[in-house]
């Protein structure tokens, strides 16, 4: 199971827009020595969708 929050913000700017994606996962059964990877591949992951949903 996934556990955890995520949130979107998005600033104007100058010629466009500021987004910053901030996330906090846990995947439950998994010991903590693993989080480093699991973030790892949370922001590649979410990344990806973060730039899929602005068109990037």
């Amino acid at each position: 199971m996934v556990l955890g929050w995520a949130e979107i913000d998005v600033r104007p700017a100058r010629g466009g827009a500021v987004v910053v994606w901030t996330e906090e996962l846990r995947l439950r059964g998994f010991p903590r020595a693993l989080d480093a990877v699991i973030v790892r591949a949370g922001r590649v992951v979410f990344g990806r969708a973060v730039k899929g949903l602005l068109g990037a």
